[in-house]
């Protein structure tokens, strides 16, 4: 007999998947950010040095 597990299975797979799709979004685009070459960086002129 059906007792409602299924959907709530799925759901939480659901969740699951998002939450790890986010994560990988995440690193990836703070990866792009620290491998990114300096002259690809747009940056403040004035502002270089600064600390």
């Amino acid at each position: 007999m059906y007792t409602g597990n299924m959907i709530d299975e799925l759901i939480a797979a659901v969740e699951r998947a998002e939450a790890r799709a986010r994560v990988e979004q995440e690193t990836s685009e703070l990866e792009r950010l620290y491998l990114a070459n300096p002259s690809e960086l747009i940056f403040e002129e004035k502002l270089v040095g600064v600390a």
